[in-house]
């Protein structure tokens, strides 16, 4: 019943269009992918509450723990899927650093084939993480050949802040409330592609495997 609530809520209040997604400048079709990232995240976050409803009532104090263990172990695999792909498709220089994700996506497939089925009720948890990041590698597509267009007229001192302090400014307000992270990620996502237009190569790609992997630990 809890969970039937907890579901119905979060329909009520699905993410609106937020500004950044209003401005002209934003291509149409960047927009399109960004709000199916924003609605896989969205809908990835409402079913680890769903998931995580059972184990609270659970007899055994350990159950939120095998909850959350099984929730990291599934980011973690596709986190660690992703950043390979991301990595070889963007011909990172840092070998050492592909290599290392390699292996940790060879360690987290392994993992998954010795994994309980029973710790994820009817695969949903999966689907929705896998779903999230299957998103996350779409628009990363199109944000590259976005990043990578010519471009005269980025005005990086917009309102007298630089584009490093509007993407910051952005995501430091991530931590609230679930409705408010969702709304306010296409935002704080073209802030950070206008600031990755102005970094060398690695260094956008060091930024974005970082905010990534930060993101692979939210199962709380």
């Amino acid at each position: 019943y809890l969970a039937l609530m907890i579901r119905d809520y979060y329909a009520l209040s699905e993410p609106t269009d937020d500004y950044a997604l209003s401005e002209p400048t934003v291509p149409e079709h960047l927009k399109t992918r960004i709000k199916h990232y924003k609605d896989a995240y969205y809908n990835s976050s409402i079913q680890k509450f769903l998931s995580l409803e059972p184990y609270t009532r659970a007899s055994s104090t350990r159950a939120p723990q095998i909850y959350h263990e099984e929730c990291l172990r599934l980011e973690e695999l596709y986190f660690t899927k992703w950043t390979v792909h991301y990595l070889s498709k963007n011909g990172a220089t840092d070998i050492t650093l592909l290599q290392s994700y390699e292996n940790e996506y060879e360690e987290a497939k392994k993992g998954d084939e010795n994994a309980d089925p029973r710790r994820d009720w009817g695969g949903r948890l999966r689907a929705s993480i896998s779903k999230k990041w299957k998103e996350r590698e779409i628009l990363d597509d199109v944000e590259s050949a976005y990043i990578a267009e010519p471009r005269t007229n980025v005005d990086v001192n917009k309102d007298d802040k630089s584009l490093e302090e509007q993407a910051y400014e952005a995501y430091s307000t991530l931590g609230e409330e679930l409705r408010s992270l969702v709304d306010l990620m296409g935002e704080a996502e073209f802030q950070r592609i206008l600031l990755l237009t102005t970094l060398p190569k690695d260094e956008q790609i060091k930024m974005i495997i970082q905010a990534m992997d930060k993101d692979s630990t939210n199962c709380s």
